[in-house]
């Protein structure tokens, strides 16, 4: 067996946040005497990205957001062998003040890790590694602007043929310009319908687009995460919303501090008539026209961890839609991932056919340090 290599995260946790201290082990595990030079231990937060684009190129990248490698044991003191026996061998280190959290997406992904490996002069070599996800602490309160209402306005009038009447004025704000997962965004305000068309329906939904970037190109995947509908009104009539909710998924996260993968999320208010029926006679020919007309109204809002103000996170008589997310949430208390990893090298990249869950670039790590 020679050595036998796992990477230990103690003590073991669901997640970690920016600026915290992660420890733990190597342990090494060598049936016989065995020659080694050193064991190496290296921390790692990396994006990677890449498609296909005509079928044919395929464009990828990748941003490194730390990568810290340490001796963990010397073998120059110790005749640079490995004795039989069980050795645990400890690390430490401390992650940036900003990253991005990590992230499973359709074409890229951001992970953190911890590797280690055998460094030996001749023979197979060991590697063993864990993966940790990192959930950074993003305080809302950290933009003034946030706490701004945040609004949403139209005035457009209708046109059919040559006429034109209206206008259908939307006149909505939010509380603020940002907010957490799971909750509710308000709306308040009004919609005056001043035309002679009979408004069927509003409705209010929630937009996530993913963008991918690579090599001066992009790749949008693009999501309706949420939406609830609302009764029309009449012709000349005014509709006046009080605190009409819409609710943020629990799976809603921000991707601040990665170039490579960003994040939008935008609030948009439709409104549609009832289909409006024309007869129409041109020589030898009689047809009917039919067709809807539509406002819409939207902005975008930021996601954060920390919320500002007062969150409404419950609200009774609250119904909503919920669509299926961009990509599944991510498991709340995942186990470390241990596996034989590449050597500890250059990043290849992101293979199309590697399996991906569904971020500017984050200060360089700090070194480790063995305890």
């Amino acid at each position: 067996m020679g050595v036998k290599l796992e990477v230990v995260l103690d003590p073991e946790q669901p997640s970690y946040t920016n600026g915290q201290e992660v420890t733990g082990w190597v342990k090494v595990t060598a049936d016989a005497v065995t020659a080694c030079k050193a064991v190496l231990a290296r921390a790692r937060g990396v994006a990677e990205v890449g498609w296909a684009e005509d079928g044919e190129d395929t464009v990828s990248d990748s941003e490194t957001f730390f990568d810290n490698t340490v001796t963990v044991w010397a073998g120059a003191s110790y005749g640079e062998n490995f004795m039989p026996g069980e050795f645990s061998l400890p690390f430490s280190f401390r992650l940036p003040d900003h990253l991005p959290p990590t992230y499973e997406g359709q074409h890229g992904h951001i992970r953190y890790s911890v590797e280690a490996q055998n460094e030996v002069q001749w023979g197979a070599v060991s590697n063993a590694l864990a993966r940790f996800k990192v959930t950074p602490i993003h305080d809302l309160n950290a933009d003034p602007k946030i706490a701004e209402m945040l609004p949403l306005r139209k005035e457009e009038n209708y046109c059919c043929w040559c006429c034109e009447e209206g206008p259908v004025i939307v006149s909505l704000t939010a509380e603020k310009g940002g907010y957490v997962a799971g909750e509710y965004v308000l709306l308040t305000g009004e919609i005056t319908n001043k035309t002679s068309k009979v408004v069927e329906e509003a409705v209010i939904s929630l937009h996530q687009t993913i963008t991918f970037h690579a090599s001066g190109s992009s790749k949008n995947v693009k999501t309706k995460l949420q939406e609830v509908k609302r009764p029309g009104m009449s012709e000349g009539a005014t509709d006046v919303w009080l605190s009409v909710p819409i609710h943020i998924p629990d799976y809603a996260v921000s991707l601040d501090h990665c170039n490579i993968i960003t994040v939008e999320y935008k609030i948009k208010v439709s409104f549609v008539t009832v289909p409006e029926v024309t007869f129409v006679t041109v020589p030898q020919v009689s047809f009917l026209v039919a067709g809807y007309w539509s406002v819409d109204a939207d902005n975008t809002f930021k996601i954060g961890t920390v919320p500002v103000g007062k969150p409404a996170f419950t609200l009774e008589g609250a119904v909503s839609n919920s669509l299926s997310p961009s990509a599944p949430p991510l498991d709340p208390h995942p186990p470390p991932v241990i596996e034989q990893p590449r050597p500890l090298g250059p990043l290849p990249p992101l293979g199309l056919g590697d399996p991906v869950l569904e971020g500017r670039e984050g200060e360089g790590g700090h070194n480790l340090t063995v305890l």
